[in-house]
Order: structure tokens, then sequence, then C-alpha cells
């Protein structure tokens, strides 16, 4: 995960999966009902990366495969459960594509 100090947001999680492209991801994931962004929130709809994660990790990779989840006071453990489980299989299958 994309994180660093104290000053994160218990909502809001940014992930970075090497070797597989953001775009492709968000689509695949977008494919499989899951809401993800590249973005940061005050840019989403945007595959730019967040401007905090530029300046934190300079590795482009790390930019390049960034995507960010966030969470719903609603959100249950069986949602997050689920979409675990369809963002594992999707980077798996994009990854196995090279």
């Amino acid at each position: 995960w994309n994180g660093m100090g104290g000053n994160l947001v218990a909502n809001t999680l940014n992930v970075s999966f090497i070797g597989c492209e953001a775009e492709s991801l968000l689509i695949a994931l977008d494919v499989a009902g899951i809401a993800a962004s590249a973005g940061s929130a005050c840019s989403a709809g945007s595959l730019d990366p967040s401007p905090v994660l530029l300046h934190a990790f300079p590795d482009e990779a790390i930019h390049g495969s960034a995507v960010r989840f966030s969470l719903a006071r609603q959100t249950s453990e069986q949602e997050i459960e689920r979409a675990v489980a369809i963002i594992t299989e999707c980077v798996a299958r994009l990854r196995s594509r090279g």
C-alpha cells in the first residue's frame, strides 16, 4: 500500500499493483462491479497520479500501477472480502498477459 506517516484517512487506501497498469486494472474492476480511481480524490476520473504519491514515491512503476479505493460508512466486511477476491483475480489475469 502507498501510505506514510500518521496522516492517513481511515476509509481510503492507495495500492500499487506493480506489473499491472492502473488504467487496465480500473477497466477490469469496473466491468467486475468494483469502483476505484487512479488519481487523488480531488481529481476523480483522472489517470494522473496523486501529487502526494509523486512526492512520496519517486519510482515510476509505483505511479503507473497505483489505484485508490474508498470505503463508505455502510461498506460491509463481506463486500470488502468480495472486492479483495475480484481485485486479486483481475490483477492476476492482467499480470499473466504481461
